[in-house]
């Protein structure tokens, strides 16, 4: 054995109890808050990025419809007022968010959108109502033809929510300790 190490052996610390206890307690309360950000931010951001969409989707208009003989027929069927991506209203209805899990030892996150395995009747106007379509299958088709998921996640990043979110979840880690 060194010098050094063995004077390292004869290192102590002491803390007076109450300076200890008050330590520990405070280390305890960063820990909580933490643990507890890192579940509440990201589906806090997932809500607000959820409720961004259905405002965009309730109000977003097209100069064009997706076809003269659909908003024919949505004019005869009065629903031609709601814009051509709202018919009746299931994919709007069906936005969400949700929890995706993951596998091993990640933690889940969460999203907002419509989740899989939600099915509604296909609403045609050449008639009928007997297929069942995956509304989360819906919209990855009507996104190609009439985008509005991919840009209200680009509006959602490029307005800084996100950023917004992670320093109020790091003011309240801060705050913890006391």
């Amino acid at each position: 054995m060194d010098g050094y190490t063995s004077m390292l052996k004869n290192i102590g610390i002491r803390f007076k109890t109450t300076d200890y206890q008050r330590w520990l307690r405070a280390v305890m309360k960063v820990y909580l808050a933490n643990y507890f950000q890192a579940k509440y931010m990201p589906r806090k951001c997932a809500v607000e990025f959820t409720n961004k969409l259905r405002e965009n989707l309730k109000h977003f208009r097209s100069p064009l419809p997706l076809s003269p003989e659909y908003f024919k027929w949505k004019t005869q069927m009065g629903l031609a007022q709601k814009g051509f991506w709202r018919l009746h209203d299931n994919l709007l209805n069906n936005i969400t968010t949700f929890e995706v899990k993951k596998e091993g030892k990640e933690r889940s996150a969460y999203m907002g959108g419509v989740p899989n395995n939600i099915y509604s009747p296909r609403i045609s106007m050449y008639g009928g109502r007997t297929v069942l379509k995956e509304i989360a299958m819906y919209g990855k088709k009507a996104e190609e033809l009439r985008p509005l998921f991919g840009p209200t996640t680009n509006m959602y990043i490029r307005a800084g929510y996100w950023e917004s979110q992670l320093v109020q979840s790091k003011n309240k880690i801060k705050e913890a300790w006391r």
